[in-house]
């Protein structure tokens, strides 16, 4: 199959990739279920199954401490009024820190170094 890509307008060749790319996965599906039914048949012919070659296969794992278990950061920082609370951590402070900072024109590192709203 020749194609002229000199005379194919843009949105023929936009066209063809499109298809293209349709193909590339339609393909790779079928190649992965080909693998999958002939290692299923061999494990069979061989009296074995997928956790006798590994043996946690299926089974979902508890995250450990070392895998990156999510944990929420300490509170370092409390409103007195509101009793809101806030880590000092994340993009933007909660309205409250915002609040006081407007107030007192104070920049962020002001705010956590005036000590005034630790925990």
């Amino acid at each position: 199959m020749d194609f002229d890509l000199d005379k194919m307008t843009v949105l023929d060749l936009t066209a063809l990739i499109e298809r293209a790319q349709v193909e590339i996965k339609r393909r790779k599906v079928s190649a992965k279920d080909k693998l999958k039914q002939e290692i299923e048949e061999k494990l069979k012919h061989s009296g074995l199954d997928l956790s006798d070659l590994f043996p946690g296969a299926g089974k979902k794992s508890k995250k450990t401490k070392e895998q990156g278990e999510n944990k929420t950061a300490p509170v370092k920082y409390r409103d007195p009024v509101s009793q809101g609370t806030w880590s000092g951590r994340g993009a933007h402070p909660p309205h409250w820190v915002k609040s006081i900072m407007s107030e007192r024109r104070w920049t962020l590192e002001q705010f956590k170094t005036s000590g005034e709203y630790d925990v």
